[in-house]
Order: structure tokens, then sequence, then C-alpha cells
């Protein structure tokens, strides 16, 4: 694809994109009951639940699901060494990222010890999140990253619960941890409280995950097939 593809494709699907977005929103009310149940609803606004798990989790990385499930996605083809990617290429000039700024937001995510940690985006910037950055470089300490993450986990999951606050800071690193995950966003302080201001989702959640992607699939699959009907004719 050359740029004028790129454009060709933003103009032809914008339409579409409006066009889903409204049919998600005419099923809110239900939604928003199922979002409701997630546990940190209850400390967090619930946009940002929604953000989470409709954007990032269902139209993005579900999103891509149904596109290989219909057959309209390269997702990865096994190449030497039986490792499983696939190859793109880049066409750079000038104002090449004034191009394709917001043209693409995607997930990133990383899996350690169980946990999971995602950031969604433009792909078009850098990301001071978890799992775009390595703790140890920030910090600038010879440390096991995987180590320092199963610390953060731990750090995010006691903040979660209630049971971490700020005089609870006994280590250095946890107290330097604490600290860097202020700045990433990730939890806040309020009068000696630790509280959490990016989502968390725990196993007790998935049912009403689980339930929502079901819900919304089909409205998914109907906009996939919309698309690469007009996609096939540019």
């Amino acid at each position: 694809m050359f740029k004028e593809d790129v454009l060709k494709i933003a103009t032809a699907t914008k339409p579409l994109g409006f066009r889903l977005a409204q049919k998600i929103s005419g099923k809110w009310d239900n939604i928003g009951d199922k979002l409701a149940k997630i546990r940190y609803a209850k400390s967090i606004d619930l946009r940002k639940i929604a953000y989470a798990i409709i954007e990032a989790y269902i139209l993005d990385l579900k999103g891509l699901t149904v596109l290989e499930e219909e057959g309209l996605a390269i997702c990865g083809e096994v190449k030497p060494g039986n490792r499983c990617y696939t190859l793109y290429g880049r066409e750079k000039f000038k104002e090449y990222r004034h191009l394709i700024d917001g043209l693409f937001w995607g997930c990133h995510s990383s899996s350690e010890n169980r946990v999971e940690f995602y950031s969604f985006g433009d792909h078009t910037g850098s990301r001071f999140s978890l799992p775009d950055v390595e703790l140890r470089k920030i910090l600038r300490i010879e440390y096991d990253e995987k180590k320092l993450r199963k610390r953060v986990a731990q750090i995010l999951l006691e903040v979660f619960e209630g049971c971490f606050r700020i005089e609870d800071v006994e280590t250095s690193l946890d107290k330097r941890l604490v600290n860097l995950l202020i700045d990433m966003d990730y939890i806040t302080l309020e009068d000696g409280d630790l509280c959490l201001k990016s989502p968390i989702f725990i196993e007790d959640d998935q049912s009403y995950i689980d339930s929502l992607v079901k819900e919304l699939k089909p409205i998914i699959k109907e906009s996939v097939t919309e698309s690469y009907k007009i996609l096939k004719i540019l």
C-alpha cells in the first residue's frame, strides 16, 4: 500500500466506523449493566472500563479474531525457525507521521506470571505504559524485568484490594515503583491513600467480559463483512 491507498481506506471506512459505534451505543443500557458488575466499577468512571473492554479488548483484539474466522486476515504465517508472524513494509516520506496519525489505534500486550499488561493507543506515538517500556531502564537498575513486573502487579492488586497505603511502602525499590506508577497514571495518591487510576480486571470479571464479547461479536462481524465489500471495489 502507498499513501494514496491509506487515504482511500481511511475515507471509505470512516462512515462504517461511525455506524459501528452507533450500533454499540444503541445497546448501551445492557452493556452498562454488565460493565457495572465489574468489580473495579465501584472505584472508577464507568467510561474508562468501557474504553478498556469494548475498544481495546473487544473491537481490537477480538475484532482480529473475527477477521481470522471470516478468512479476511493473515494474522500470522509460519516462518523459518517455526516462528509465526507476518512480514510487512512501510513507506516513509515527508509528513509520514501526519498521514497515519490517528488512523490506526491498537493494543499491545504482554503476559508474565498469569498477569497481563495492556496498552491501547495511536500507533504513531510512544506509550509510557506497560508493556511498552522496560522498568529497569526507567529506574536505571540492574534487575530482572520479570521480577519487577511481578512486583508491580502485586502492588496494583494490593491497591485494588485497598490494603496498600503509602505508609506500607517500606523498601526503596517499592518506593521507586510506587512513584513510577503514579507518574505513569496507574495509581494516584489521595490523602495518604493509594488509589487505582487505570482499570484492572480479575478472574471473577471474565464471565461478564465474555458475555459482552458474545453480545457484540455479531455486530462486529456485520461491520467487518460490510467493510470488506467496500474495500474490494476501491
